[in-house]
């Protein structure tokens, strides 16, 4: 394994017409990624800030360095540790502040400058990432290019990480030539394994298409829409089997909804990352005032990525009555406890009756009393307004329950419509805020299992993934090579706060990234096009495709549409669009066009002539020359 050298898979792909190369994915090697950005040298003396800095990346194999062979006697000279060779490919640079520098190559002789505000990216594959260290020389800036060496001020190394820790922070401190500290340097490691027992092929692969030619793609956002945090509540729950059917009976072409892992690494759809369960209080008398709570009482909150969940059918703040007969007016009051998703079982989860702190509602499981697996319970959709009570009632129970799981999802909704997965994993807002506060997921681990359940069971389906967390953007598209992969952006803070990394919430670097890492495109807050009307074309420019979400307003979809976008993501698809004829799902439309022309062709499909004046003839399988397959294949109108 020694001898073998690190390579890249790469794929080809046609953009435009023009033939061009994009990255493979992960096959035997790790890849590490080092990032400096915001700042990441400190100098500590007047004299080293005022200097401007080149920096070089060097590996070092460890393997040279095995104790059983070093001794007191050991000079600096002779102790082993070497430049990296065999295991490890050359480290490339990638600057994703200059346009002229997004592509990763080899680094200058001297190393690359950097300055307040620049955002280097290094690469490095290899087979042996527990022995891979990396040295960083810092020059003084040499204005007057290669032909002339500049002075070397000091040096720092980072040490490869615990096997079972691949993503950090570090902070290391940067050495002079004379052993004296004088700063320090604060590197972001990443190392991205391989999918494991994963084949991928160049056989089918839809990383970097997209047709041009077709319109605009209409998206159901989870579904028909957002069932919390919004003035006008979806007929259908949010994030559903149901909710997403619906969307695409009404001729949504993709749906949008967001996956994270339980605690038993499935997959599941589902928006927040916590949800509340109940815990009773002790019973208290009445007239008498519960002990006050001083923590923070989980029904306090209300923003959108807060959901509730009641284990006795009681809402947050009301009381029950325990023994009304006994006069004694006993009463139980109920508290919330907030609790991250990834702490329960699907199992777990799919027991918990969901509500929110806006609608006081209750979901109805299987395991309810009353529940008949024929659905004859009359049961009703508790998120359906009067106007919206027309769900099938040979509807699955389980499609209106919350918590379905990715692989369910893939499975029961129709496969003319498209996915929008939003891999959601918790990141730093602006101001230090994060989204959940415990211990998540190993990101290798977390993707592989995304991942894993995709590849097995999205069969033929378009597929699209998304997400705001840049690094998981990054390890989907290195550890696959069939789907593509959009970042999603938001820098307009006014109604939620950006996030913090600048890869996800700074358009132009947002641009440079999904460049230099080869993305299909951006998903971008319509806000910000408004913000910066530039925006669109610059995407356009560098040929990503462009999403646009956080739509208001469904008169701005088709503004949306014509100023450029290739999709835009909404809510209550169900009110404005039929899906019959024109309005239908595209692919579909595209489907029956194809079979129409294939039955055509074999001559078992005859035009009847236009009747009274119409335009437009109608289509019939010529009864003679079918065979009662094609019944199957094609959907006559």
């Amino acid at each position: 394994m020694g001898s073998q050298e690190p390579y890249d898979l790469y794929d080809l792909w046609l953009s435009d017409g023009d033939a061009l190369q994009g990255t493979g994915w992960l096959t035997g090697f790790t890849e590490i990624r080092l990032k400096l950005h915001d700042n990441a040298i400190l100098m500590w003396k007047s004299r080293h800030q005022a200097l401007k800095y080149q920096i070089k990346v060097t590996a070092i194999d460890l393997r040279h360095k095995a104790l059983d062979h070093c001794s007191l006697d050991d000079t600096e000279e002779d102790s082993g540790f070497k430049p990296s060779t065999d295991p490890c490919s050359e480290v490339h640079i990638a600057v994703l502040d200059n346009q002229d520098e997004l592509a990763f190559k080899p680094q200058p002789q001297f190393g690359t400058v950097y300055h307040d505000g620049s955002f280097l990216v290094f690469r490095l594959q290899t087979f042996l990432p527990t022995f891979s260290a990396f040295l960083f020389d810092f020059y003084q800036y040499n204005p007057f290019g290669e032909d002339s060496c500049p002075d070397h001020k000091g040096f720092s190394y980072i040490l490869p990480p615990n096997v079972k820790d691949m993503q950090e922070t570090r902070i290391v401190p940067i050495t002079s030539r004379q052993h004296m500290p004088i700063g320090q340097l604060t590197v972001d490691y990443l190392a991205i394994k391989p999918l494991p027992s994963q084949d991928c092929s160049m056989q089918v692969s839809y990383k970097y298409y997209w047709k041009r030619t077709r319109r605009p793609l209409d998206v159901g956002h989870r579904g028909v829409g957002s069932s919390y945090g919004t003035s006008k509540m979806a007929v259908v729950k949010e994030n559903t089997i149901a909710s997403l059917n619906r969307a695409g009976s009404h001729g949504a072409d993709f749906v949008e909804f967001d996956v994270h892992l339980s605690k038993d690494l499935v997959p599941i759809v589902f928006h927040d990352f916590t949800v509340c369960i109940s815990m009773n209080k002790r019973p208290v008398k009445g007239g008498e005032q519960a002990a006050p709570y001083n923590g923070t009482r989980a029904d306090d909150k209300t923003e959108d990525n807060r959901s509730l969940v009641y284990r006795d059918g009681a809402a947050a703040g009301n009381a029950e009555q325990l023994s009304p007969q006994n006069g004694l007016g006993w009463s139980r009051q109920e508290e919330l406890f907030e609790i991250p998703v990834k702490e329960l079982t699907v199992a777990h989860l799919q027991k918990l009756k969901l509500s929110h702190s806006e609608h006081k509602q209750i979901e109805l499981h299987e395991e309810d009393d009353g529940y008949r697996d024929d659905g004859s319970n009359g049961a009703h959709d508790v998120f359906a307004s009067s106007s919206e009570s027309d769900v099938s009632a040979s509807s699955s129970r389980a499609d209106h329950c919350s918590f379905p799981t990715l692989e369910d999802v893939l499975h029961r909704v129709n496969i003319h419509v498209g996915f929008n997965i939003e891999v959601k994993y918790p990141m730093e807002k602006v101001g230090g805020m994060k989204e959940l506060d415990s211990l998540y997921f190993e990101k290798n681990l977390f993707t592989d299992a995304v991942l894993k359940c995709i590849l097995q069971h999205g069969g033929n389906r378009r597929i699209i993934l998304s997400t705001f967390e840049p690094d998981i953007a990054v390890m989907l598209q290195l550890k696959q090579n069939k789907y593509p992969i959009m970042l999603l952006v938001m820098s307009d803070g006014k109604k939620w706060p950006p996030y913090a990394d600048v890869r996800s919430n700074q358009m132009d670097v947002s641009v440079n990234f999904a460049v230099c890492e080869k993305f299909l495109g951006l998903s971008v807050y319509t806000e910000d096009l408004k913000n910066e009307p530039d925006a669109i074309q610059r995407a356009k420019d560098a040929r990503l495709v462009l999403f646009g979400w956080g739509i208001e307003e469904y008169g701005q979809v088709q503004q949306l549409k014509d100023s450029g976008l290739d999709g835009v993501i909404f809510d209550r698809i169900n009110e404005f669009k039929t899906g019959v004829d024109h309005q239908a799902n595209v692919f579909l439309l595209e489907y029956r066009e194809k079979m129409r022309k294939k039955l055509l062709e074999e001559g078992k499909l005859i035009e009847h002539s236009p009747l009274h004046g119409s335009s437009n003839g109608q289509w019939y399988l010529n009864s003679c020359r079918r065979d009662d397959s094609d019944l199957d294949e094609v959907e006559m109108s």
